[in-house]
């Protein structure tokens, strides 16, 4: 896989995976990602990411059980996926 695309495309995919779950952990999203790429990602790439969404209100931060911290779309975020889905269908409309 090149790699390229997938710095390219990071914050996308992760605002896609939460959007999926609704919630997540960073763990879950690592998780996900390396089975969508065959390659387990640093913590370190992932939660800086997440970080920056974050920054940008895209995300907010949840603690259940005291613990566990689960990231789930803000309504910024729903559009912000929602404008991204929109121009990789325009991109790719083509694609079967």
């Amino acid at each position: 896989m090149d790699y390229g695309v997938l710095k390219g495309n990071l914050s996308f995919m992760i605002l896609w995976l939460i959007d999926k779950n609704k919630e997540t952990t960073g763990k879950e999203i690592v998780d996900e990602l390396e089975k969508r790429i065959d390659r387990r990602l640093n913590p370190g790439t992932i939660y800086p990411a997440l970080d920056r969404l974050k920054k940008k209100k895209l995300i907010e931060i949840q603690r259940k059980m005291g613990k566990d911290i689960y990231y789930s779309l803000t309504q910024e975020g729903q559009k912000e996926l929602k404008a991204s889905l929109g121009r990789f269908k325009r991109l790719f409309h083509d694609i079967k």
